[in-house]
């Protein structure tokens, strides 16, 4: 089945010149991932960072409203407004894209009463004031309305908070039926959120939107997900509004039942019934009977008239009345169709060849698998499928399940507890009653996802890799080094903190990756007399060490001035004091991304050592990016031996993992790039900081 193609109305929006297109083709991707959002189920709380108001049930485009880019509709009855701008900078000039935007939402805020949230999407290459020093300050304001008056602010935070200010002022100010005070801007401002699209091609959203197509899709996502693109220009041209069985019927027929699982009712593993899941019957294969080498295949009822189960398992072998059936045998398989028996010789010829295989029918089995008993044990275990919340984890050996067709069985034996789940093939025991197959499409054609958990890393991408999001590796060109911090996590739960001083009046605290760092006094009075004479000494180098103005990137100031963003200046640092901790500081400083993680480290398959290409442990930013690092590699002479993908979920394991390696004198390597004699030419090297070259040398 073919999606229709979406070039004609590409076509149509070739006019108004570059900026103007690719202003109106980000539009139409953050449109596009609402949809995904809204057909995937998903909560747009965790994927977007929105408050907890349901998850979305319609979505209008240009709609009838002050803000009318798009408005989600949830379940709770809340409206999410969105006004979508590519770039935006912070400006007080009228007709500007901030001006504008802010007039839309405090016309919508006075409007609706206060009612309502007002989302600005912004690509990641918008003004930082705006994408990360204004987003920062808004979302203060919901963990504590006095986050702007109850801690120093620095000279650019107290810049953004007026500019701002002024803006939203004097907008209230200007409607006929606006009241404005102090309270007013810190309710609306509660309700304003600036949040970051990666949704161009390779960037974070996209494929986060690519994972959760994929998975249930029964053709390739990219096609839907450039489908879904073309049709929100339609909607927006039509004023339309989708609501979610809209959208199903749109685009129902290119996917599979959500999380249905299918019988084994064909050899060709071509699934197509839906029905309740086969519980009335047990069928079996042993080996040694009737004679020593022969195997017997034996189809029983599988209860009686009393409802109890005529066969118990327990180890290799099947029981009747605690005798082994048959006397003496040992279990090879078993499963819950004939079918399903089939297939498995099939699978196995050779362990059939050259022995007698013996068949054992069930008399007038079809009245018995269709008696009460079995009509309500087989809702039991589509229930038991529905509710697992780790449907794509092995039963047994937990690790992630990353094929398109899994195993789906029922464990029901003396030596387990009750479950019914999908397990790998290698991890099948012969007592798991195979009742069926799962079929994941996101792994159609991705057979190089070697155990790789696709729902966590879809949950954990969309808020973590920030060191890897920087302009770091794009300025370099070639080989960005990352110097780690092994005491980093040993600074989070004393009670002071060191206060810098820098040239424009204002103060910096030192931190880390997102937190504020933490020590006892003695350490504290320790390290602020040591950078205030690092920094002293720096000045008389004439190359201090600073600060830059928006992102805060501290060093030196030859290398900030090469990494800085136009608009940012440099601060250089003075002074260090020591200042008492306080929840009001910590708040200020906290930041949602996780630092470092999630990554991808490749393990053999067998032995789970990790694999070494020369003297580097392999790492990933972007699993689905695999394919291409095997041919640079290959061309390198470097074969990838069978392996598994290990997700660094957090950045407590990054720290772990980090810390073995350089204690045995190893060293990572993410997103290696290879010239074909094997050097390094574009990636990430990570170096303990005790060996790196920095303002403390």
């Amino acid at each position: 089945m073919s999606i229709p193609s979406t070039e004609d109305e590409a076509d149509k929006s070739n006019a108004g010149g570059a900026a103007t297109n690719a202003g109106i083709e980000f539009q139409e991707r953050v449109a596009a991932w609402c949809l995904v959002i809204m057909h995937c189920g998903s909560d747009p709380r965790a994927l977007m960072d929105l408050p907890d108001v349901g998850r979305i049930s319609a979505i209008r485009f240009e709609a009838e409203t002050p803000i009318d880019d798009l408005v989600l509709v949830t379940e709770e009855a809340g409206s999410i407004f969105f006004q979508v701008k590519r770039r935006v900078s912070l400006s007080a000039a009228l007709g500007s894209n901030f001006v504008g935007t802010l007039t839309q939402f405090v016309r919508e805020y006075v409007t609706r009463g206060g009612r309502g949230n007002y989302v600005l999407a912004v690509a990641p290459d918008a003004s930082n004031t705006v994408r990360t020093t204004l987003r920062k300050l808004l979302d203060l304001l919901r963990l504590d309305p006095d986050a702007w008056t109850a801690v120093p602010l620095s000279r650019a935070d107290a810049r953004c908070i007026a500019t701002y200010s002024s803006v939203v002022g004097g907008l209230f100010k200007a409607h006929p039926h606006a009241v404005y005070d102090s309270a007013t801007l810190i309710e609306f401002s509660r309700r304003v959120f600036i949040r970051e699209f990666a949704v161009n091609t390779g960037q974070g959203h996209e494929t986060a939107a690519l994972t959760l197509l994929g998975k249930n899709a029964r053709v390739p996502p990219e096609l839907v997900w450039t489908y879904l693109i073309g049709q929100s220009l339609r909607f927006a041209a039509r004023r339309a509004s989708v609501k979610l069985e809209d959208l199903r019927e749109l685009i129902g027929p290119y996917f599979n039942p959500v999380a249905t699982p299918t019988p084994e009712l064909a050899m060709n593993l071509i699934m197509k019934s839906t029905g309740p899941l086969p519980a009335g019957r047990e069928v079996i294969a042993v080996e040694g009977f009737p004679k020593e080498k022969d195997i017997a295949v034996m189809e029983f009822y599988r209860f009686d008239a009393d409802g109890r189960r005529r066969l118990r398992f327990k180890g290799n072998a099947a029981f009747w009345n605690d005798k082994i059936v048959p006397n003496g045998s040992k279990l090879l398989h078993r499963c819950a169709t004939s079918d399903g028996m089939v297939r498995y010789i099939e699978a196995y010829k050779s362990s059939f060849e050259g022995k007698d295989v013996c068949v054992f029918g069930a008399n007038d089995i079809e009245a018995e698998v269709n008696s009460p008993f079995a009509r309500a044990h087989a809702a039991l275990l589509e229930r038991m499928v529905r509710e697992n919340p780790r449907i794509l984890k092995c039963l047994h050996c937990g690790k992630p399940l990353s094929q398109a067709w899994m195993t789906l069985v029922e464990i029901d034996d003396d030596d387990s507890e009750p479950a019914v789940g999908a397990v790998h093939d290698p991890c099948l025991r012969p007592i798991d009653r195979v009742i069926g197959q799962l079929n994941c499409p996101v792994f159609e054609g991705r057979d190089y996802l070697k155990k790789f958990d696709v729902d966590r890393w879809v949950e954990l991408r969309l808020h973590g890799q920030r060191a890897f999001n920087s302009r770091l590796g794009a300025l370099t060109g070639k080989v960005a080094y990352i110097a780690w911090n092994p005491d980093n996590e040993a600074y989070r739960e004393n009670s002071y903190c060191i206060e810098i001083s820098l040239s424009d009046g204002t103060t910096r605290h030192v931190e880390s990756r997102g937190a504020l760092d933490r020590y006892d006094f003695e350490g504290a009075t320790k390290r602020a007399a040591f950078m205030t004479r690092v920094h002293h000494d720096a000045a008389g180098r004439h190359d201090p060490v600073c600060y830059t103005s928006v992102n805060y990137a501290y060093g030196f100031e030859s290398l900030l001035l090469r990494l800085k963003e136009p608009e940012e200046t440099l601060l250089e640092c003075g002074e260090a004091r020591v200042v008492p901790y306080k929840v009001e500081l910590g708040r200020r400083y906290q930041r949602r991304l996780a630092y470092y993680s999630p990554l991808c480290r490749l393990v053999h398959a067998d032995s789970e050592k990790p694999i070494v290409f020369r003297e580097w442990q392999l790492v990933l930013t972007d699993p689905l990016r695999l394919p291409d690092f095997i041919k640079i590699w290959q061309n390198a002479g470097f074969i990838l031996p069978e392996y598994e993908i290990r997700i660094l979920e957090t950045g407590d394991q990054v720290d772990r993992w980090f810390s073995q390696l350089f204690s045995n004198g190893e060293q990572p390597a993410i997103d290696p790039i290879c010239d074909r004699n094997g050097n390094l030419i574009r990636g990430f090297l990570v170096a303990d900081i005790r060996g790196v070259a920095s303002p403390w040398d």
